[in-house]
């Protein structure tokens, strides 16, 4: 391991930049899944932000000269502000984010370079990704990535709302890393941060895809920042995050377009049926009130016709959005009764 930035004679074909903070348990982890690929040509950059635990002893002890560990000037509440220093560090050609509690499959690497040939003009490739927990790691969920197959109507303009794909599912090009197209670290103290480091790259870069899923998301940790069940941090979270997005487009003299009031719509309608089901009556006026408003921005432009969209305009959202809540709601107490 080294603790400078020594340069490769060649440039790697890949980065890896690693955010560690308290993460001991599985630092060692995915620093094994990443000397286990089948490709060699890679560095790999791990970024303390300034751990408590014995994190920093576990990546000292790994001797391989492409390791190096390098430490954030002072604590940070997220991951974007190390991300960022590890790019200011990097070579390769492509970057990988990977956390330090989530690991890769041995052939990751080699098929998330695998369309670079055909698809030269890409500067985003992203691929599957499996989902699983700490208790059950053997039963994984394969997740497809935005703009996939029957995901692209929508995309890019829906990742306004909603993150595009796990973090380590995809690569990008380095030389597009620079500002905007870097960490929001006026973000990092929310949740789901990446949703605008995604959303500000995959609305002005071209996206590859790779079928291939060797990404592994651990879920249901302990200190896992992103969960949506703590509902009123998540609804700020998410007001922080799309607020910024559209400063974003504004910034680059966009417009919005149907899609992404559309998908901001979506959004505040999941937090509001959410807040419903958990009795949180503050957060549920406040998000109805903000999807509604989102409802009227569609309705005033073209493209944003769909059947789905027509009922809400019929009915009015607040009805709409009843109606489903009582669907849920009922779903939820037949199966605790048949429990």
């Amino acid at each position: 391991m080294n603790e400078t930035n020594s340069v490769f004679e060649t440039m790697p074909d890949v980065s890896i930049i690693v955010p560690l903070y308290n993460k001991a348990p599985y630092i060692g982890a995915a620093i094994n899944s990443v000397l286990a690929q089948t490709i060699t040509d890679w560095e790999l950059w791990v970024v303390d932000n300034n751990s408590t635990d014995n994190g920093l002893e576990i990546v000292q002890k790994y001797c391989d000269p492409r390791i190096h560990l390098i430490s954030c000037p002072k604590r940070t509440g997220g991951p974007g502000a190390p991300r960022n220093v590890g790019l200011r560090h990097a070579t390769g050609t492509w970057v990988l984010f990977l956390d330090a509690d989530d690991t890769i499959e041995s052939t990751h690497l080699e098929n998330l370079l695998s369309p670079v040939e055909d698809h030269p003009d890409a500067a985003i490739i992203a691929g599957h990704w499996q989902e699983y927990t700490n208790s059950n790691p053997q039963q994984r969920t394969l997740k497809a990535p935005a703009g996939y197959g029957s995901t692209a109507s929508g995309f890019p303009d829906g990742a306004i709302a909603f993150a595009s794909w796990a973090v380590h599912s995809a690569i990008v090009r380095r030389d597009i890393l620079h500002t905007p197209f870097i960490w929001v670290e006026a973000l990092d103290r929310y949740m789901s941060e990446d949703t605008a480091f995604w959303f500000r790259l995959t609305s002005t870069f071209s996206v590859a895809y790779t079928a291939s899923a060797g990404a592994l998301y651990r879920q249901e940790i302990e200190d896992n920042r992103n969960q949506p069940d703590v509902l009123a941090l998540w609804f700020q979270s998410m007001k922080a995050i799309t607020t910024a997005n559209i400063e974003f487009l504004s910034q680059q003299q966009r417009s919005l377009t149907a899609k992404h009031c559309e998908s901001l719509m979506r959004l505040y309608s999941d937090i509001y049926l959410k807040a419903r089901l958990q009795n949180d009556a503050t957060t549920a006026h406040e998000a109805m009130k903000i999807a509604k408003e989102w409802l009227k921005e569609c309705s005033n432009r073209k493209g944003c016709r769909s059947f789905s969209l027509r009922v809400r305009e019929v009915l009015g959202l607040h009805r709409f959005l009843s109606i489903m809540y009582w669907q849920q709601n009922l779903v939820t107490t037949v199966k605790v009764n048949y429990l």
